[in-house]
Formats: C-alpha cells, structure tokens, sequence
C-alpha cells in the first residue's frame, strides 16, 4: 500500500524510508495444494510486513508536499461537502468560528470525554 504513495507522486522514496521505522525481511510463504503438505511450495518475500510506519511522519511529508507545490491547507476549518467535477473540484468549509464552537468542551464532554455536566 505504501508503493502507491510513490507511484501517485506524494511522497519521495526518501520520506517514505524515513516513515518506516520497523522491517520485517525476508518473509516466508508457503502453499500447499492439499491438507497433506507434500506439494508444498515455499517463497521468501520481500518488503511485505513494513510493520513499523509513522502515520505522523507520512502525514507531515505530504503536507509539505502538497503546501510546496501550491496547495492551500486550512486548519480548525470543519468540512461540509464536496463537488467534483471533470476539472475542478469545489469544497465547502463551515466559517472557523463555528468550526471552532463545535469541537468546544461540551461537545467532548457529551462525547465521553469528561468534561462537562
């Protein structure tokens, strides 16, 4: 799943390395044709189980990313839809002031976190 990141231009093969903290190679496969294991067929893999990702190092290159080569990133901004068309695509935001008023405490607090009566 990682190889589409490079392949669809989001991140480099340097930021992807620097995501992933933890390999698992090789790995051993096998196949067996019946319950009795005698045609079994074993493979060694490669690159499979990259078990040890950093979401947060992925999200971070391709914000750079993404901001480098013009995009625009708005924070604390709730989103409401999306339209998309053959060569544009039109997202609607709720105004920051309200985005802000509905993720206050008592939001979170009727959400189980806590606070609030």
């Amino acid at each position: 799943e990682l190889h589409t990141l490079l392949l669809l231009d989001i991140l480099s093969a340097a930021q992807l390395e620097d995501a992933i903290v933890t390999e698992y190679n090789p790995a051993r496969v096998a196949f067996a044709h019946d319950a009795s294991d005698s045609n079994r067929r074993e493979f060694l893999i490669r690159d499979v189980l990259n078990l040890g990702v950093l979401p947060a190092s992925l999200i971070s290159h391709a914000r750079e990313n993404f901001v480098a080569r013009g995009g625009v990133l708005l924070e604390h901004h709730a989103f409401v839809t999306a339209d998309v068309f053959d060569d544009q695509v039109r997202i609607k935001l709720l105004p920051q002031r309200m985005s802000n008023a509905a993720t206050g405490p008592a939001l979170a607090g009727g959400a189980g976190g806590g606070g609030g009566p």
